[in-house]
């Protein structure tokens, strides 16, 4: 039986014992946690990988966590939530226009920095397909901003939205089974009693797209009785 797919956070923290306690929570509630303790560490680990949101926090002065978020922007479409020690309206309204989703000051209760991790995640399912983050996979690129996959040899495929949702969710997962009912939940939006036909149909105009033979998938690969899953 498939393993349920985790949401993925990465968290930034300039004090490794802050980050260690908050990444802590996060993991027992069962979210897969990334620690890092840099805008460098964290600009090297972005590219193939892809977080549902980014988590910044900051003990020392602020200018540091408006650093790192303005570096993160540079690569990063995820939402970011900047946690300060050092917080005043001033240094919000810079963490927001250094592109941070929300800013809040410390200490903050557990209880209200989950909710806001939940709603965070909540919102990045939702984005538009356009916002999702650009994904590198072996020699292939997913070039979300303008909705299109290049191959080794820069050919470029156009894709749709759906096209689009599904495929970098395959791909930002590759290599894991991902049940159909947690498909349709994370590209259309919603669960319970949903059609199959839905992803099936979209699995089928991409493999006309990107395999070189659609009746011999070696990318989109069904798995009788649980999803699908993608190999580069």
């Amino acid at each position: 039986m498939n393993e349920v797919l985790k949401v993925r956070i990465l968290f930034i923290a300039d004090d490794p014992e802050s980050g260690h306690l908050w990444t802590h929570l996060l993991q027992a509630k069962d979210y897969e946690t990334t620690l890092l303790h840099s805008a460098q560490e964290a600009l090297d680990w972005w590219g193939g990988q892809a977080s549902e949101m980014i988590i910044v926090d900051v003990c020392g002065p602020y200018q540091g966590g408006i650093e790192i978020v303005r570096a993160l922007r540079t690569v990063a479409a995820a939402p970011i939530l900047l946690l300060l020690s050092d917080y005043s309206e001033a240094h919000a309204l810079e963490a927001y226009q250094a592109g941070a989703s929300e800013c809040v000051g410390k200490p903050l209760d557990p209880r209200l920095f989950l909710a806001k991790v939940r709603v965070w995640v909540a919102r990045s399912w939702q984005a538009p397909a356009e916002a999702l983050d650009p994904l590198q996979i072996g020699p292939l690129r997913l070039d979300t901003r303008q909705r299109q996959l290049v191959t080794p040899n820069g050919t470029t495929v156009r894709l749709t939205n759906l096209e689009l949702r599904l495929l970098h969710l395959l791909v930002a997962h590759a290599g894991q089974v991902l049940p159909t009912s947690m498909i349709i939940d994370r590209v259309w939006g919603y669960m319970g009693g949903a059609d199959s036909t839905l992803v099936k149909n979209v699995v089928y105009r991409l493999r006309r797209k990107i395999e070189p033979n659609p009746a011999q998938p070696r990318h989109i690969v069904a798995v009788a009785g649980e999803g699908y899953t993608f190999y580069p």
